[in-house]
């Protein structure tokens, strides 16, 4: 039985969320210092596997591309966590959505990550403890030249990361 509540997400996401959930238990990701709440961000995250057990620990905040068919975002990769944490009702925790300036989600817009960076910043003075990012495309799946068709995403990802993160 899972730590936590993934009922809404698809069997695939279990596997990627065990291998956080192991990652914490080893390293203490989501360990908080005295007094502190622990905070995170999930870049790229829907549907949401990790901040569905991010949200046990602590306060987050997501991006990722909204569900739209006519841009050719499929429906499956929005979020999909429960309204329980979406809504903040767990234990006095939350999990806010964002999906930027432009209302896509796309970090590819420097408008977005800016956008997205404020407002974490704004509710999580000093930043995040913990930023955590899935972002990928059907199309660099299982490829030999998977990290070069990614590196724009990624460098997309670590640039928001870098502004939202605790110094």
């Amino acid at each position: 039985a899972q730590p936590f509540s993934v009922d809404l997400l698809p069997a695939s996401a279990y596997m990627l969320v065990d291998k956080l959930v192991e990652l914490d238990a080893l390293c203490g990701l989501t360990a908080a210092d005295s007094g502190e709440d622990f905070t995170f961000v999930d870049l790229c995250g829907g549907p949401g596997g990790f901040s569905e057990f991010l949200c046990t620990k602590g306060t987050g905040w997501g991006i990722t591309l909204r569900a739209d068919e006519g841009r050719g975002v499929a429906r499956e990769l929005d979020w999909k966590i429960s309204r329980e944490e979406a809504q903040g009702q767990r234990e006095g925790r939350s999990f806010t959505v964002s999906y930027g300036a432009d209302g896509t989600g796309n970090l590819y817009s420097g408008a977005n990550i800016r956008h997205f960076a404020a407002l974490v910043t704004s509710q999580a003075a000093g930043g995040v403890r913990l930023v955590v990012g899935d972002g990928g495309f059907e199309g660099a799946r299982n490829r030999h030249d998977q990290e070069r068709l990614m590196q724009r995403l990624v460098l997309a990802q670590v640039g928001a990361m870098t502004m939202v993160l605790a110094k």
